[in-house]
């Protein structure tokens, strides 16, 4: 049937710049995502 889907789920999205210390104390800027 048309209503067996699940349509309550949150499919969300978290993004950010952020930034990782390298060698030598060089910041690294970086790109981060998730579900």
């Amino acid at each position: 049937m048309w209503n067996q889907f699940q349509t309550d789920a949150y499919d969300g999205m978290l993004s950010e710049i952020i930034t990782i210390t390298g060698d030598n104390g060089d910041p690294i800027h970086a790109y981060f995502s998730r579900p």
